[in-house]
């Protein structure tokens, strides 16, 4: 049973207007949603940034909310010598997280294998273009919505992946577009209802097997 998306707090910057998003910072920034993990595929985000820093004159930072190994992250954005470039938000209440995905230019989300993708699905409802690994919960989530990287592909294909995305406006008009159609059929209502339609058959075929009740035999 796939998870749902509140969309009273995830949903696009034109419905924000007039108030525009509370950005953590000023500059263009991509954004990750997440733990700083080997599932996660930090250190290949992390090289693949960099890659695109240097070869794509990237301006943005890399921004990283979420409960985050802070001590991992900034020994190894210091060993890449990105320490000025990447910000820390930490975990944010949904208001913060939902302005955040509406100020980023993409969210960049190269798991190496997933549950399911909660914050591919919140971004996509905010219209923020998404950027995905090939694995397959988040190939099934958004479709046609994402640019979708190879996991084994190494930093090269996710940096050019993100300097795609970076560098042309039409490109990331066109993911917002097809993020928000693909999270429009996504709701918590939905998820409960499906998950009390299982108990219920769940408990009918626990009652169909226990058949009449008897006394015990002597």
């Amino acid at each position: 049973i796939p998870l749902g998306v509140d969309h009273e707090v995830f949903f696009p910057i034109e419905r924000s207007a007039p108030r525009l998003p509370a950005r953590p910072t000023t500059r263009p920034y991509l954004l990750h949603v997440g733990p700083y993990s080997v599932r996660k595929n930090s250190q290949l985000l992390l090289e693949a940034f960099v890659s695109s820093r240097r070869h794509d004159s990237l301006p943005h930072a890399l921004v990283w909310a979420g409960a985050v190994d802070r001590k991992a992250l900034r020994r190894d954005a210091a060993r890449l010598g990105i320490t000025d470039h990447v910000m820390i938000a930490g975990p944010l209440p949904d208001a913060e997280l939902a302005d955040a995905y509406r100020g980023a230019t993409a969210l960049c989300a190269p798991s190496r294998y997933e549950g399911f993708g909660l914050p591919v699905l919140e971004a996509m409802a905010c219209g923020t273009p998404v950027i995905v690994s090939d694995s397959p919960a988040l190939v099934e989530l958004t479709r046609d919505a994402a640019l979708v990287v190879r996991t084994a592909s190494g930093p090269p294909e996710l940096a050019a992946a993100i300097g795609r995305v970076a560098g042309s406006n039409a490109l990331r008009h066109e993911l917002g577009a097809r993020g928000i159609a693909r999270a429009a059929s996504f709701s918590w209502a939905d998820c409960a209802h499906q998950h009390a339609e299982q108990y219920r058959r769940a408990a009918g075929r626990c009652r169909d097997a226990s058949g009449p009740s008897s006394p015990p035999p002597r």
